[in-house]
């Protein structure tokens, strides 16, 4: 084949990857097209677990609206999003967890940090992330969708732990 035209870039290292069926449930069409829009928007300024911060609305307002008259409200957004199909729920602390995020991007339905998720405990690879993200959300990672199993890590065992690495420190100073 003589064609000499580049292939495109697809290996963009994006941790983010999108809900594509959603373009074929009548509840995404039920939502105002904007609203569409904005919650993609979200999306990929949700954290590891699919946490974000409702004042992202604004980033989308002044990146794509445009037009203050037309300014989206968080109000708006989340009832909208939520009207056939919960969506978001809204966290003790005001942040949004958006539902259907730690299913999209997991291709696992087990959340396990049994092995702890500090900086050198052994869980590996995002799930230490996005357990972090719960710790620090007080999000229970047990009631997000998607997850049917969740393996908690031994508090005691990390406990122990702590107090042996302390212990070595005072040992060796």
């Amino acid at each position: 084949m003589n064609d000499k035209t580049k292939p495109i870039e697809i290996s963009t290292q994006s941790r983010i990857m999108h809900y594509r069926k959603r373009w074929h449930k009548a509840w995404w069409y039920a939502i105002n097209g904007t609203v569409q829009m904005c919650l993609i928007y979200l999306w990929d300024e949700a954290d590891p677990i699919g946490i974000v911060d409702p004042d992202n609305i604004m980033g989308f307002n002044y990146t794509v609206i445009k037009k203050e008259d037309r300014f989206l409200e968080p109000e708006y957004v989340l009832k909208e999003a939520n009207k056939l199909r919960k969506q978001i729920r809204v966290l003790d602390n005001g942040m949004w967890l958006l539902e259907d995020y730690f299913r999209v991007q997991r291709d696992t339905v087990v959340f396990d940090v049994s092995l702890g998720s500090g900086k050198n405990d052994k869980t590996t690879g995002p799930i230490k992330g996005m357990h972090r993200s719960c710790l620090k959300n007080g999000l229970d990672p047990a009631t997000i969708r998607g997850v049917l199993e969740y393996k908690a890590p031994d508090i005691q065992k990390q406990i122990d732990k702590q107090i042996n690495d302390d212990n070595d420190k005072h040992m060796n100073s």
